[in-house]
């Protein structure tokens, strides 16, 4: 939390200072909660956007690559996209690039290449600043580039986690209320533990804010503060009522495993996922997609887009770390994949029109589990566990196939459009696996 602190600081500073038209100003962050903006791709297009946009006469080169993919039909190979950084950054009198968690790129050989060719261009205008863990991979592979290094870790942040302390509380309804004596006894205690740590103080904000009503409570919340974060997960795991356990387990398995992102809306019907009917439960229903931030507490976070992410990247290594328990379920992470894979199924299963006769396509939810089941088929690598669901996905007779085919169309950027089961399974890697199961 305090590195995306300083990179936020350093991209406000070079806001502060770009000219229009004369200088070029443009930041990425591999985002570990969307695979989409995990690639090297998605870092070349982004920064090739931004850049566009900074000014009007890098509008011929973007505009010239976009005629030669056929107006847009075609996407520009990685080659193509990293000419055209080049001839967009050459286009300023500075360029300034920001790329933020190097370590979060689930590419990260081609990225760190692209990392070494951008610096043989010798553009002496183009000013880069990365920023990622101390990664003994990415700091082997940049030390010949004559990067200047900057250890975060070395840098003394007791003050700034003091003033960020303090201005928590001061911002808190339910803290801000309490006498002057009791806030002072909260500040020094988590001032003295923080131990360097934003994240663990605002996942113990969270727990005291919850529990403000009640002074009992509240001071046995200040003695029991845990001594890392991942003490700290396991308190809030804990802390989950046996009533919302179930839906807890599904919306963080979606939340670790998802390969893209979904609006809080579809995650609220992922809790009436009901693997055992191939459906649907609408006893499950929330009363409202909201609760997904009650149940999941500071586990999660709700991005400006509607979409729900982890609260931050240590909360999905923690998962992804060992199994961790939920009452008496338990989330591995080496099922993860597989239960994605049987929602999905699940989900195609389910009659295309709801009880109120509308179509299901109206939400985005179809056109993940129509698009993407077949990638956690793949990477769960037990496709047995799921057979007489990929069968009844693969008969042309099913509802589930008859699902998949108009949700994989409406999302689908494939210039072949399949039609037939076979043809569908083909241009999903699935071709092996539906002669070996017929």
């Amino acid at each position: 939390m305090y590195k995306y602190f300083k990179s936020s600081m350093i991209v406000e500073n070079l806001q502060s200072i770009v000219e229009e038209g004369s200088i070029g100003m443009a930041y990425y962050y591999f985002d570990i909660s969307d695979d989409r903006k995990r690639t090297v791709d998605g870092l070349l297009s982004s920064l090739a956007l931004s850049l566009y946009t900074c000014s009007p006469c890098n509008h011929t080169a973007v505009d010239q690559l976009y005629m030669r993919c056929k107006d847009g039909v075609s996407k520009p190979s990685g080659q193509q996209l990293e000419d055209l950084l080049k001839q967009l950054i050459s286009g300023f009198k500075e360029t300034y690039i920001v790329i933020d968690a190097l370590d979060e790129c689930k590419e990260q050989q081609e990225l760190l290449k692209l990392l070494r060719k951008i610096h043989g261009w010798q553009i002496g205008q183009c000013h880069l600043l990365v920023t990622s863990r101390k990664e003994q991979v990415i700091v082997n592979s940049l030390q010949h580039v004559g990067l200047k290094e900057i250890d975060l870790s070395l840098m003394p942040v007791d003050n700034d986690i003091k003033k960020y302390i303090d201005e928590v509380l001061e911002e808190s309804e339910g803290l801000n209320s309490l006498d002057l004596g009791l806030k002072k006894d909260i500040k020094e205690l988590l001032k003295a533990k923080a131990n360097g740590m934003f994240r663990w103080v605002a996942c113990q904000i969270v727990a005291l804010e919850c529990c403000a009503n009640s002074p009992a409570a509240l001071e046995r919340t200040l003695e029991m503060l845990p001594k890392d974060l991942e003490t700290t997960y396991d308190q809030i795991l804990e802390r989950i009522h046996p009533t919302n356990g179930m839906h807890a387990v599904k919306l963080l398995y979606w939340l670790v495993f998802a390969i893209e992102p979904l609006k809080i809306e579809e995650l609220a019907i992922v809790v009436q996922i009901n693997v055992e009917k191939n459906g649907l439960d609408d006893k499950e229903r929330l009363g409202s997609p909201n609760d997904i931030l009650k149940i999941c507490s500071s586990l999660v976070a709700l991005n400006e887009d509607g979409t729900v992410k982890l609260a931050h990247a240590s909360v999905k290594e923690y998962f992804l770390k060992e199994p961790r328990k939920i009452g008496t379920m338990i989330i591995d992470p080496c099922d993860g994949d597989l239960v994605m894979a049987k929602h999905c199924l699940a989900y195609l299963h389910h009659p295309r029109k709801t009880g109120k006769g509308e179509y299901r396509e109206t939400c985005t939810l179809p056109g993940y589990c129509g698009k993407l089941w077949h990638r956690h088929v793949l990477a769960c690598k037990n496709e047995a566990a799921v057979k007489s669901q990929i069968l009844m996905a693969c008969s042309a007779e099913s509802i589930a196939f008859e699902n998949w085919k108009s949700w994989r169309k409406d999302v689908s950027s494939l210039v072949f459009t399949p039609e037939t089961p076979l043809e569908h399974a083909a241009v999903s890697g699935l071709l092996e696996t539906h002669w070996r199961f017929r």
